[in-house]
């Protein structure tokens, strides 16, 4: 199995993963990697955005790409991160202290009906048409149903009766606090268990619904395929009804399933379009040309945009035209919009449908059930909801409610679906006649088979995690529950952190040099502390957590940690190399020149335009308090009394460049004792971030702890690797528990020092004074680095996602400009509150990713070139840069030749 271990986790060259020779089959990944020319040159020091791990596992289930070689039925991740985001909706909405005016909960009911309807209906239809087409039997339809059936009964009814149960002994109170139970003494268990009308309490109504409406999934996709070419017929006048249903009906909670019907059936429609369409696709072999994506976009952009305006009631609504729909009294309608959505997604992915492969919403997904029917025994628990503090409250709840969830999915919710899959074999075997009497004997045999193949199995063979495809799919009874979605040959995610299922054949690994990987956790905390500093800029979600300060703080542990490791990385091999005075310069030459294109080009080009701004701009967007005094000399060059707004920062990182050189070479010339240096400085940051008073606009004096910390800990990590490779160290159960627990220690204290609560109020007082100036978090962030780094888990996964990197990739430009956002006129004097937020963090990023790829990228781009002239400098084998650029250029076409040629 592909061990969670740090050390045991094969690497890309031991598995000797090829992009030219791989077989089908085989599993590619594509790494960050970096060539061994530039990295055992003289100037190839990475900048703090290409954070590399030599030997260490960067996450063991990270998101690397993934170079799909073969076509092999792919899960739908995207959906179970929907499922994920309409669950926490759902809290949300009973918490009832979060967007309660929006109605948020039903959109979240409507996105159950609508997956639940789609799910199930595009895999019976793909049932169906195998069978059709194979001609079968009735005895196989029979056997067919009542598969569908047992796994429909196991998905959703063992965990509602156990509620049911439980509920049952609970005092009046108490079911009338949980549940709702507006007579508790007029329980009936029985009544309830069969979902007798005026026993539907709570969130207990939608289950009769979902459930009868399994019943409707057969008969109509039958009825479909029974029309064949002519489906459209049905499918064009069942749409139009919908849409008019959706907009002129009443509909609300706790109501039969009649006036849901549309929403159910918006689900059906969409799986029957997205079948047939992707038929067509795969028969006609049609290849989107670029103006059918941009066509596709724009369709997209606009339903997504209409979506928002009717969930948050305004958007497009207050800035283009009324909605023209009546205003809904009940539930909004957003179903059709949602499937449109989904068959887009699905025939020709985006970033959208990555954007929600988050593992954290589809962690949500996968216990979305236990979410929806437990949440109430959290949200309004006495102990909690009186808790004086809104952030105790909301992070008690969201800890507990996933807790619970979590304990509850694994303890019923997973054994109920392992019994219906085991019913399911069972099922296909009586029914090819392949096996024959009891289900316990036919267990009992399926045991010992697992048992014999384990046995056969050779040592050294590699066994992946993933999750199980049947080669039952053409038997009658291999129909999967919505939580188990495969889609074929459909492009089910052409950029997206898919989850394969190839035909993997055993790799012997062998221990050639292992690649560097990406760390690419550290983008997503830079994207966040980017987003902070916006929020905080804002001023409109609570000021006084000073989100913007700790998010600076995240900037300078960032920057320091990754430069002291990669300079130290290099020094290292060049002590080893027994570097002369030359190469030493060469590589300062090219650390600094990347330090200056990394950051200068972009504040240039900010302060200019700041310069010919009216004084009411300067005022307005970078604070200048009187006119005229925006220098550009004295501005360009960091004088202090002109580093207006966010430009402190920036003279602070660049005065550090120059610190991290000499710290480093001071550490390395320490050798084995480096300890010794160590732990004084340990304690001289941390007494100094207790009892030194920092503020924005202050000398580098004040935040040189903060800069050092990050320096401390790449040390320290660099120290610890070495030794675990040195020694061959493994990790083992006690070493991850213990270290897991550690870590939670250090996130509960972080999070607590940043909110003003949680931990100091429920278990002890703060030791640490209380600060008056920014908050002393640099500790903490540096500490999870280091453990992440060498032992990745689930946090260092959720930071990965592609959303919070994508705005690390652009944070230093999210900085510098988004004041010319969060302060525009028009934006700020928006009277509803989701009209300025989702404008601020539309325009935001709109405006981040045009400066980073006029500006930041060429600039990068630019420093990559300069240092390879150096390299080449460095080893006698150019003379000017000029040259140099046009010799490359040269060796570049003569490689696209050759490449053309073969």
């Amino acid at each position: 199995m592909l061990k969670t271990s740090r050390n045991d986790t094969p690497t890309g060259e031991e598995l000797k993963l090829d992009t030219s020779n791989t077989p089908v089959g085989e599993i590619q990944l594509r790494v960050s990697d970096v060539s061994q020319a530039s990295e055992t040159s003289t100037s190839s020091s990475d900048s703090e955005n290409q954070a590399f791990v030599g030997q260490t596992n960067a996450s063991p289930k990270s998101s690397v790409d993934q170079l799909p070689v073969s076509k092999p039925p792919t899960k739908v991740l995207f959906l179970d991160g929907v499922r994920g985001l309409a669950a926490i909706l759902v809290v949300t909405q009973h918490s009832k202290e979060y967007l309660q005016g929006l109605n948020l909960g039903a959109v979240a009911v409507d996105a159950f009906f609508v997956l639940s309807s789609f799910l199930l209906t595009w895999l019976f239809m793909k049932k169906s048409m195998k069978l059709l087409a194979q001609g079968a039997s009735i005895r196989t339809w029979g056997y067919t149903l009542v598969d569908y059936f047992s796994k429909r009964f196991f998905r959703v009814y063992p965990l509602f009766a156990l509620t049911v149960i439980a509920i049952s002994f609970m005092s009046d109170e108490d079911k009338q606090r949980y549940y709702l139970f507006k007579n508790p003494g007029d329980f009936d268990l029985y009544q309830v268990l069969t979902f007798e009308f005026n026993h539907r309490q709570f969130v207990l109504w939608t289950l009769p619904l979902e459930i009868a409406y399994y019943f409707v999934i057969p008969v109509f996709v039958l009825v479909i395929l029974s029309m064949r070419r002519y489906w459209w017929l049905a499918v064009v006048p069942l749409a139009v009804w919908v849409v008019h249903q959706g907009v002129y009906e009443y509909r609300t909670s706790h109501t039969p399933l009649e006036p849901h019907i549309p929403t159910f059936m918006s689900g059906s429609l969409a799986a029957v379009v997205f079948v047939k369409l992707d038929s067509w696709i795969k028969k006609t072999d049609f290849k989107f040309c670029w103006w059918h994506s941009l066509m596709l976009r724009a369709f997209e952009g606009a339903v997504i945009a209409v979506l928002l305006s009717v969930c948050f009631k305004g958007l497009f609504f207050d800035w283009v035209k009324t909605n023209p729909v009546p205003v809904a009294k009940g539930f909004p309608f957003v179903s059709a919009l949602l499937t449109a959505i989904f068959v887009i997604e699905m025939l020709r992915p985006s970033c959208l449908s990555t954007m929600f492969e988050w593992s954290v919403l589809r962690y949500w997904g996968k216990i979305s059930f236990s979410v929806y029917l437990l949440h109430s025994f959290v949200i309004w628990n006495p102990t909690i909801s009186s808790q004086p503090k809104y952030f105790n409250r909301l992070f008690a709840r969201f800890f507990l409610i996933l807790l619970l969830a979590t304990t509850s999915y694994y303890m019923i919710e997973y054994p109920s679906q392992m019994l219906a899959q085991r019913i399911s074999r069972f099922l296909a075997a009586q029914e090819s006649n392949g096996a024959s009497g009891s289900l316990v004997k036919f267990t009992c045999i399926n045991m010992r088979n697992k048992r014999t193949a384990m046995e056969i199995n050779p040592d050294g063979a590699i066994e992946l995690d993933v999750i199980e495809l049947s080669n039952e799919e053409t038997s009658t009874s291999s129909l999967e529950s919505e939580d188990q979605t495969f889609v074929g040959q459909a492009q089910a995610s052409t950029k997206s952190s898919v989850e394969k299922l190839p035909d993997v054949k055993p790799l012997k690994p062998t221990p050639p040099p292992i690649p560097q990987t990406k760390v690419l956790f550290l983008d997503g905390i830079r994207g966040l502390a980017a987003m902070m500093v916006v929020v905080q800029h804002s001023k409109e979600f609570y000021p006084k957590l000073h989100l913007g300060s700790a998010a600076v703080d995240i900037f300078f542990i960032l920057s320091s940690f990754l430069l002291t490791w990669l300079f130290m990385k290099k020094s290292m091999k060049l002590l080893a190399q027994g570097a002369s005075i030359r190469t030493w310069v060469f590589t300062l030459l090219d650390y600094f020149q990347k330090r200056f294109f990394r950051v200068y080009p972009l504040f240039a080009v900010t302060v200019v335009v700041l310069h010919f701004l009216s004084f009411e701009d300067q005022r307005r967007y970078f604070i200048v308090k009187k006119p005229n005094r925006v220098e550009l000399f004295k501005t360009l060059t960091f004088e202090y009394d002109h580093r207006y707004h966010v430009f402190w920062t920036l003279p602070l990182e660049i005065e550090y460049y120059f610190i991290i050189p000499i710290f480093v070479l001071v550490t390395l010339r320490m050798r084995r004792y480096w300890w010794v240096a160590a732990i004084p400085l340990f304690m001289w940051i941390v007494h100094e971030g207790w009892t030194l008073v920092r503020n924005s606009h202050t000398p580098l004096s004040l935040h040189l702890h903060t800069f050092m910390l990050g320096s401390l800990a790449a040390v320290v990590f660099v120290k610890l690797d070495l030794w675990i490779k040195k020694t061959g160290f493994k990790f083992r159960l006690w070493h991850t528990v213990l270290l897991r627990a550690v870590e939670g220690l250090i996130i509960a204290l972080m999070l607590s020092v940043l909110f003003h609560g949680l931990l100091f109020d429920w278990v002890m007082a703060s030791p640490a004074p209380p600060p008056e100036g920014f908050p002393f978090i640099s500790v903490y962030v540096a500490s999870i680095l280091v453990i992440e780094i060498i032992q990745p888990s689930c946090v260092s996964t959720m930071f990965e996602w592609s959303v919070l990197r994508f705005w690390g990739k652009i944070s230093f430009s999210i900085y510098l400009l988004h004041t010319f956002v969060v302060m525009y006129p028009p934006i700020s004097h928006q009277p509803n509150y989701f009209n300025r937020l989702f404008a601020r963090l539309f325009l935001v990023i709109a405006l981040a990713t045009t400066s980073y790829y006029l500006i930041e990228y060429p600039s990068q781009l630019m420093a990559q070139r300069i240092s390879r002239f150096l390299a080449a400098q460095e080893k006698k084998n150019s003379g000017s840069l000029a040259r140099f650029t046009i010799m490359e250029k040269i060796n570049l076409k003569k490689q696209r030749s050759a490449v053309d040629m073969k």
